[in-house]
């Protein structure tokens, strides 16, 4: 009978393990300036095949400023260029600019890897990790149309806390499985040690 407990109990283990809570990290974006404030979160670590000579990748997610949602809202993030801003954002800003035009630090640092789909003027993909912090930018317009007079904001980037603090369901039964099967071992032990004797 224990060994057909110890023996469900183990498959159930095993079948549970695919199942556990497992959320890559995500950071939260908090833009603030120009009268108001934006949010969005993004993968903390992302892969981007195929990066070129236009030096910049993009991300989508679902916005919202001043706490309403605007729909998913894209993001380009410069990875070179002194000459680059280094967010453009294509949500308009309060003062009616059609997307803003972030310059500043960088808040990302990038690892390069050999192209997945190597080609001769496609050698890289780019891993970019977004840095928490909080970092001072401005809003000079776009190179085309520039503002006389920037506007200043601040970004926030803060990685979400972990929801579970506590183990798993299926690591609990895991570890109940093999104190189980250490029990049962040891009964089998004990109970050919006393027939020998």
């Amino acid at each position: 009978m224990f060994k057909v407990l110890s023996s469900t109990l183990l498959f159930a283990s095993v079948l549970a393990l695919p199942l556990a809570a497992h959320a890559d990290t995500i950071d939260d974006f908090v833009l603030t300036g120009g009268g108001q404030t934006i949010t969005y979160s993004l993968p903390a670590t992302s892969s981007f095949p195929d990066f070129s000579l236009f030096n910049f990748f993009s991300e989508s997610a679902p916005t919202k400023v001043d706490g309403v949602s605007v729909g998913t809202i894209t993001g380009s993030y410069y990875v070179i260029g002194a000459f680059f801003p280094t967010l453009v954002l294509d949500t308009p800003d309060a003062v009616g600019n059609p997307g803003l035009n972030l310059y500043g630090p960088k808040f990302f640092s990038v690892d390069y890897v050999p192209a997945s789909n190597p080609l001769p003027y496609l050698p890289y993909d780019v891993v970019p990790t977004f840095t928490p912090g909080t970092y001072t930018l401005e809003d000079d317009g776009s190179p085309i149309n520039p503002l006389s007079s920037p506007i200043p904001y601040t970004l926030t980037i803060t990685q979400e806390t972990a929801t579970a603090t506590t183990p798993e369901p299926s690591s609990l039964l895991l570890l109940a499985t093999g104190l189980l099967a250490f029990a049962g071992l040891a009964a089998t032990r004990r109970r050919h040690i006393n027939s020998i004797s």
